[in-house]
């Protein structure tokens, strides 16, 4: 999985100095924090359907 700029978290780790499971945490409460954002102002983004239909599909 590649994040910014088509870096690999292993890559970014060694860029930063630190572990690549320390990338994931970091990305993930970036990413969580920018949906709370994007959920208290009610902003729909155009691959909300797209992604909940995937998941929904993904369950059966």
């Amino acid at each position: 999985m590649y994040y910014v700029k088509n870096y690999s978290l292993r890559s970014m780790a060694s860029k930063l100095g630190i572990s690549h499971n320390e990338v994931a945490k970091r990305l993930q409460t970036a990413e969580g924090f920018i949906e709370g954002c994007l959920s208290v102002d009610n902003v729909k983004l155009g691959m909300d359907k797209i992604i909940r239909k995937h998941h929904i599909y993904g369950l059966v």
